[in-house]
């Protein structure tokens, strides 16, 4: 009896990578060049360790759920139905706003790679971008192999794009920071110990790293308003 094939590590490892990393994520180094390396590196352990815990807390969460229950049946059951519409449009906003940018910027390497292959092509950027969008989705019909190599070859050229980023050879990008994966699952793990007080598990730090979290998300929004605002000085790359 033949053996059948378990799926590739490295695949299924891209893919995941492929969601939890975004070009904004690997150009934080560029845009935070203004606080300089030893800045930089405590405001990306200071983001990761919020970021950890606050994947912990939805790990105290989902242990009080069956398997196969999502996000938005932890938010609603423990939260009510109000914070799971507020959060399910939250992600909407994030997921749309994220489809958009890469649709965009996808169409615009599209349409500079096609004039550059075949300048005389009559192709305008929508077309480029309509393109772009048939192009990842045959991957996505064909099979989640053909999705895995395909995260592969990205997350290659990503990790290439970086590098090439920090020598100073590429120009640096803005990016998008999803507040509601670090308010929501402090709250979510507030509502599990009132809910199931004599769980097994419970994240370190006890009900004020709870709060302190959700200061973090609360004060990563207030700071994104101010410096859209002027509020606070912003570093412009001058």
């Amino acid at each position: 009896m033949k053996k059948q094939k378990l799926p590739s590590l490295l695949g299924g490892s891209m893919i995941i990578a492929g969601t939890a990393i975004g070009a904004g994520m690997l150009a934080n180094p560029t845009s935070m060049s203004g606080i300089w390396f030893v800045g930089s590196v405590v405001m990306l352990l200071f983001t990761w360790f919020y970021t950890v815990v606050a994947g912990l807390m939805i790990l105290e969460a989902n242990l009080h759920f069956p398997e196969g229950a999502n996000f938005n049946t932890m938010v609603s059951h423990l939260l009510g139905k109000g914070w799971n519409i507020a959060n399910g449009l939250a992600v909407t906003f994030t997921l749309y706003i994220l489809t958009y940018a890469y649709i965009t910027s996808g169409g615009g390497i599209t349409e500079n790679f096609l004039h550059w292959v075949a300048p005389q092509l009559d192709i305008n950027h929508k077309e480029s971008s309509l393109l772009f969008c048939f192009a990842l989705a045959l991957f996505v019909s064909i099979s989640t192999k053909a999705v895995s190599r395909l995260s592969t070859i990205l997350i290659t050229g990503m990790i290439i794009a970086f590098f090439l980023t920090t020598t100073g050879l590429l120009s640096s990008s803005k990016r998008a920071v999803s507040f509601w994966m670090i308010i929501i699952p402090a709250l979510l793990a507030r509502s599990s110990r009132k809910k199931f007080p004599n769980s097994n598990y419970k994240i370190f730090g006890g009900n004020w790293m709870i709060y302190v979290v959700i200061l973090f998300g609360f004060l990563n929004i207030f700071c994104y308003i101010a410096s859209q605002m002027n509020w606070i000085p912003t570093f412009k790359g001058e």
